[in-house]
């Protein structure tokens, strides 16, 4: 299974509705480093909310403050790959193990941007969950053989309001060369 999928099994064992953080504004807190010694991985994050690590994959979870089972949240999978590949088409190869998974999921849209010369790609996506629609936005960035993608997941009326800050830490990760 890619690891890109585990992304989407994490929202599972939900509550009957999303967490009651609807009227509460996006972190305006100053951004903070979170960084993995271990794969040599790191994401700017908004200083107040919680960092999770973990030995598995995904490894890093940063959670907004008030946050539930759907979020608002981001996590950060690497992934092992047979070939070198643009972050775009690794995006879209995926796609078809995500339909198998979550027969309805939606594609939104998606796309390519470079950032301090490194290619990113990303797409934008949501699926139901029990009674509630999650809406992601995953940011991947390719190095050598490996993937690396951060997954910033909402309850569908939590994304807007947290689209920016995912797009922030989707854009601030950073691989350490030679990892």
């Amino acid at each position: 299974m890619p690891a890109f999928l585990l992304l989407i099994l994490l929202a599972t064992g939900c509550p009957p509705k999303p967490p009651d953080i609807e009227n509460q504004p996006a972190s305006t807190a100053p951004p903070k480093q979170v960084f993995d010694p271990e794969r040599g991985v790191s994401i700017m994050v908004p200083e107040d909310w919680k960092i999770v690590f973990k030995p598995g994959n995904p490894f890093i979870f940063a959670m907004a403050p008030g946050a539930g089972d759907y979020g608002p949240m981001v996590n950060v999978v690497v992934e092992d790959l047979s070939q070198r590949m643009h972050p775009y088409d690794y995006l879209q190869a995926n796609i078809p193990t995500l339909r198998l998974s979550l027969p309805q999921l939606a594609i939104d849209r998606s796309g390519i941007e470079t950032q301090g010369g490194i290619n990113l790609a990303w797409i934008i996506y949501s699926y139901p969950r029990g009674s509630v629609t999650v809406r992601a936005l995953a940011y991947a960035q390719t190095v050598e053989f490996k993937a690396y993608v951060t997954t910033g997941i909402a309850p569908e009326e939590l994304f807007k309001p947290y689209e920016t800050a995912f797009r922030s830490i989707g854009r601030s990760l950073r691989v350490e060369p030679g990892r």
